[in-house]
């Protein structure tokens, strides 16, 4: 199975794939590998739920790097923040069509990898990580990768503002760059108060959906 644990920040999705992982490793942990992306800072080379349970993971800073650790032996494999993997680049001097080409190749390897990985080698495949970022734009390989998941988990967490359940990440302040790890600067929130927040930022926020 290819599992894919998405949803808001602060919606438990580490807490998820401990479960997953407690599970795959009842009798051993030998045959089991996990990676995290070396951009993401938090907590080293760790990933680490609320339970506090520190999860070691391998850091990588490309998905095709998994294929130089898997043994005859490896039967599960977990990603954890899988968005911050084939990001678009903020320089924009970058943003060349052969960029895109060549990211758009090394997209559909990483698909045929992880699919052969699943069907043919018969690893099971968890991974984790948001599908938008806080502005609601699909956020790096998430998307691509929700798309061949055997199952899909989507996991709310709760609205700061008013408790209901939160599908949508905002970004406090206003944004100059795609990706700004950390968790201080978000907050989880429920689409009507997310909406009420991009007004906040921007009062034209709606009339330029509504009008393009």
């Amino acid at each position: 199975m290819i599992v894919f644990i998405t949803g808001p920040m602060f919606s438990s999705k580490s807490k998820r794939i401990e479960e997953y992982y407690n599970a795959a490793s009842y009798n051993s942990k030998d045959n089991i590998l996990v990676f995290k992306p070396e951009k993401d800072t938090r907590d080293q080379s760790f990933i680490v739920p609320r339970s506090g349970k520190k999860i070691k993971a391998i850091l990588i800073n490309d998905l095709l790097q998994i294929k130089d650790y898997i043994t005859d032996k490896t039967t599960d494999i977990f990603i954890d923040e899988i968005n911050f993997f084939e990001n678009i680049p903020e320089n924009k001097k970058l943003l060349t069509s052969k960029f895109f080409l060549e990211r758009e190749k090394r997209i559909n390897k990483i698909i045929l990898l992880l699919e052969y990985l699943n069907y043919q080698k018969g690893i099971n495949i968890f991974l984790a990580g948001l599908d938008l970022n806080s502005e609601r734009k699909p956020f790096g390989i998430a998307p691509y990768l929700i798309s061949i998941a055997t199952s899909i988990d989507r996991l709310n967490a709760r609205c700061t503002r008013c408790n209901a359940a939160a599908t949508h990440t905002n970004y406090k302040g206003i944004k100059d760059v795609e990706v700004i790890v950390g968790s201080d600067e978000y907050e989880a929130l429920c689409p009507k108060h997310w909406f009420e927040a991009q007004e906040a930022k921007d009062k034209d926020f709606i009339n330029n959906i509504i009008k393009g």
